[in-house]
């Protein structure tokens, strides 16, 4: 197996466990975990979502979202780009 390869498989099963709450723009915790893992196959090295066997809350978990969907997100008072760093300030507390 190559490096990669080894890296994105060991990063999905960390993932159930090294994800916090989801932000408030995913419906739940598993669609939320679903979207770190494929980002987690698709993402280059700097976004990855499991970085040195912690979370990295630098994801950039906006990226993805179309204007429609942003927008959406906004009027329902569910767009939260800070939500990661916010949870992190929190938890430090």
């Amino acid at each position: 197996m190559t490096t990669e390869l080894v890296y994105t498989v060991k990063a999905v099963l960390e993932l159930d466990t090294l994800a916090p709450k989801h932000p408030p723009c995913f419906v739940d915790q598993p669609q939320w975990v679903h979207w770190l893992a494929v980002a987690a196959v698709s993402s280059d090295r700097k976004m990855r979502p499991i970085k040195g066997g912690e979370f990295n809350r630098s994801v950039d978990f906006c990226a993805d979202w179309d204007s429609i969907r942003r927008h959406a997100m906004q009027d329902a008072g569910r767009c939260r780009p800070a939500w990661l760093v916010d949870k992190e300030d929190e938890s430090a507390g």
